[in-house]
């Protein structure tokens, strides 16, 4: 190569890819050459295959921690990379923090720190990252469960006439006094006993044959344990409200044949909306119809009718029961979300 500026040759070296494109040059002066070790360094490199990122093998389940508690989960058997070895590889976290939880990543190892009290749901996303800078993604759903003592506080309005309600907590505090709500007759008693309560209508679960039985309460007769799940038909002569105080219920939703009443339990972040249990693959195969009561009348719609953003879909307020009709029986695992 010759300078513009001179007819002495000055010394270069190139190393072209076989496309003919330029990957390196260097030229020098008279007295400098590139070093043989520096050209064999670059055909190396030239001879290296291209970057394949790496795969998150299989999907990472969903992971639940109790509230103010930590999850350590081994990622290790979901990386793999056809140049890298797993020691080369790593995971990221994002975000790295919520309202509920924290997580860190070291290695493949994902640790999980949820927030003292708090419950509900999240998803973060998990990038695997190679030596190159390559990545695959995938996001991860955590739930926070809240703890056997997470207190709750929410306020049953029942209004007169008809109402569908449900105590999404375990209750031992009504109206800033210490008192216990296990049972149907216990419930009467607080919303006024024969006074104001014309009567209170529950589902029997275990009854025979497997179709809910109404059972109705009349200041003494057929008195039954108050669940997560159950809801409660109620017709009161005036209105009542509860300041209610306790702890979250967790628990499974049951159905069997024929018409349910039934609650959520209050702590289930995926269920807001009627449309979110509607659309569950056990309501979508199993129920009929679903009704709710708006204070004056039932609205029944099939769980195909049932989207969200429609007037058939509506929000589910805390103590607020649902009717379902079912064909067969279904065991909807909670939270969904």
């Amino acid at each position: 190569m010759k300078s513009p500026f001179s007819t002495i040759a000055i010394p270069a070296a190139f190393v072209i890819d076989r496309d003919g494109i330029i990957y390196w040059k260097e030229t020098g002066n008279t007295s400098h050459r590139a070093s043989i070790d520096t050209i064999l360094v670059k055909l190396a490199e030239i001879s290296l295959p291209p970057n394949t990122p790496p795969e998150i093998s299989g999907t990472i389940p969903d992971q639940s921690v109790p509230s103010g508690k930590t999850l350590v989960v081994d990622l290790s058997g979901y990386a793999s990379d056809e140049q890298d070895s797993l020691g080369s590889l790593r995971w990221e976290a994002n975000p790295s923090e919520t309202d509920i939880f924290r997580v860190e990543t070291d290695g493949h190892r994902l640790t999980i720190t949820s927030v003292e009290g708090a419950y509900g749901s999240a998803r973060i996303r998990l990038a695997l990252v190679d030596s190159g800078g390559e990545s695959d993604s995938q996001s991860l759903l955590v739930r926070v469960i809240p703890t056997s003592n997470t207190q709750k506080e929410i306020r049953l309005t029942v209004h007169d006439g008809l109402n569908l309600i449900h105590l999404p907590i375990n209750v031992n505090t009504v109206n800033g006094a210490p008192r216990n709500i296990t049972n149907i007759s216990d419930l009467y008693e607080v919303l006024g006993g024969s006074e104001n309560v014309h009567w209170l209508v529950t589902g029997s679960p275990d009854a025979t044959g497997g179709v809910n039985e109404l059972k109705p309460y009349f200041g003494g007769a057929n008195d039954s344990r108050i669940d997560a799940e159950t809801g409660i038909f109620a017709a009161l002569k005036a209105p009542r409200t509860l300041h209610l105080i306790g702890t979250l219920l967790d628990a499974p939703l049951h159905l069997n044949p024929g018409w349910n009443i039934v609650g959520i339990p209050h702590y289930d972040s995926g269920i807001n909306r009627l449309s979110d249990l509607a659309w569950t693959s056990e309501i979508q195969r199993n129920a009929s119809q679903i009704a709710v009561y708006d204070g004056e009348r039932f609205i029944a719609n099939t769980p195909g009718e049932i989207f969200p953003g429609i007037p058939s879909d509506r929000k589910i307020q805390p103590g607020q029961a649902i009717l379902i009709e079912m064909t067969g029986a279904a065991r909807i695992t909670l939270p969904l979300k």
